[in-house]
């Protein structure tokens, strides 16, 4: 392509520049090698995909560029300004997990990302909250140093806390108080266990099932009868079938129908193995256990042709159906006690029935942490005052503490009780975030990833 500008030169002999070039800022850059349409066109490739998979791709488009050109044009992005907020989202997202965090801003209103912040500091954060005097709700959540920053920058916006990290910290507490009581919840579920023990059925003989080569001799010694029933001789039923003249005696003899006879060798396991079937049926599957077991009554063989039996496959060609129930973990009591009620299998709410009655601790926990989860999904702030009363003189000591910080954050959590916004759209967009970092191999700096993330 050829452009054709005009020159325009200087009279004046005391200016420095003596030929001034025309400019066409519409078609490209001053300098520039390449159009703006160009420029633009690589520049979103470069926001959309990266650098090696955007030169990949724009090679296939006939729009050539090299990794570091992509990368270039991405991170010359300018990133727009997000007008005046009202209602925005904060939260934390590793750059490094364990050693090095940012914070990234989100309009609740638009569900779109604002900034991307290189730490989470309270300097941070409210420096860039007083460039934003608007703003009048802030979600976030349980973190002192953004609590701390939003009170320093903008003391009359209301802050919210997130009712999902709530549910996480009342879910921690009983998983700790469950912890500390884990043998009562081993007995709960062995009682309910042996109560619905039942009977093991005896396993069905499985009905052999003819083979094709079954099938074969079936409609032969079909045709052999047909042939016989017309007065033909053995002989001459077999030289017309090219047969032996003993098969042809065979299948006169035999029954119509014909399933191949499999032997099965007899082993020094067979007395065992229905004492074997039943242990398996119940939930055991050591060898070595099962193994003692045998010995102990009078079995002299060795461990391998127990470990044989116990094969997975074996187990399926037998019918023998295995059954694992383990006592379930603190952590899955601690989710059910904060589950939606209408949710719980009646297996649960036995379990949780059963951890009521062994003991009082457990039962005061249970029954304060589900009054806690209904009062978040049902926005119920008026109940929220006599929930941190009884939790603080129930003598629980980690329930105690825990509505200690409730009261530390009370404006928070109590807004967070009335009012629809939540930390959902930040937890999705920080999904989002780590994917791109991923896809660059978490190797992008912090201004590559606020140009992706907000301008891609």
């Amino acid at each position: 392509m050829l452009v054709t500008v005009r020159k325009f030169f200087c009279r004046n002999k005391a200016c420095a520049q003596r030929i001034f070039c025309e400019r066409l800022p519409e078609v490209a850059r001053a300098w520039g090698r390449r159009t703006e349409r160009l420029r633009c066109i690589q520049q979103k490739i470069g926001l959309s995909v990266g650098g090696a998979p955007g030169e990949r791709l724009s090679r296939q488009l006939s729009l050539p560029a090299g990794v570091d050109m992509l990368l270039y044009l991405a991170r010359e992005t300018t990133v727009p300004e997000p007008g005046p907020l009202y209602c925005v989202g904060v939260d934390d997202w590793a750059q490094r997990k364990g050693s090095h965090y940012g914070t990234i801003i989100i309009n609740l209103e638009t569900h779109e990302v604002v900034e991307l912040l290189p730490d989470r500091t309270v300097d941070t954060l409210a420096a860039w909250l007083e460039k934003h005097p608007t703003i009048r709700i802030v979600s976030r959540d349980r973190a002192s140093a953004y609590a701390q920053a939003i009170a320093t920058s903008l003391p009359t916006a209301a802050q919210v806390a997130d009712r999902w990290h709530l549910l996480k910290n009342m879910t921690d507490t009983l998983y700790r108080i469950l912890q500390s009581e884990y043998r009562y919840l081993k007995a709960c579920h062995d009682e309910i266990t042996r109560a619905k023990t039942t009977p093991i059925p005896k396993v069905e003989l499985v009905q052999p099932v003819p083979t094709k080569s079954d099938k074969r001799r079936q409609k032969r010694v079909a045709v052999v009868r047909e042939l016989a029933s017309q007065g033909l001789t053995r002989r001459e039923i077999a030289r017309q079938l090219g047969v032996h003249p003993k098969t042809i005696s065979r299948d006169l003899a035999g029954s119509t129908t014909v399933l191949s006879i499999r032997r099965v060798r007899p082993s020094i396991l067979d007395p065992y193995k229905s004492y074997l079937q039943e242990r398996v049926t119940t939930g055991c599957r050591n060898a070595a256990q099962l193994y003692r077991e045998l010995q102990n009554l009078g079995f002299m063989g060795g461990i391998s042709i127990v470990r044989a039996f116990l094969n997975p496959r074996l187990l399926k060609k037998n019918n023998i159906s295995t059954i694992v129930d383990k006592p379930p973990t603190p952590r899955a009591v601690a989710h059910l006690i904060t589950k939606l009620p209408a949710k719980l299998t009646d297996h649960e709410s036995e379990l949780l029935n059963q951890l009521s009655d062994k003991n009082g601790h457990l039962a005061t926990a249970i029954r304060l942490g589900q009054d806690f989860a209904e009062m978040i999904r049902q926005k119920r702030p008026e109940k929220l005052n006599l929930w941190l009363l009884k939790a603080k003189q129930c003598g629980i000591v980690r329930l105690r503490n825990f509505a200690k910080g409730i009261c530390q954050d009370y404006r928070a959590v109590r807004a967070a009780f009335s009012l629809s916004y939540s930390n959902g759209p930040t937890e999705g967009h920080i999904n989002r975030l780590k994917c791109i970092k991923r896809q660059m191999y978490g190797r992008a700096k912090i201004d590559l990833l606020r140009a992706r993330l907000i301008a891609g």
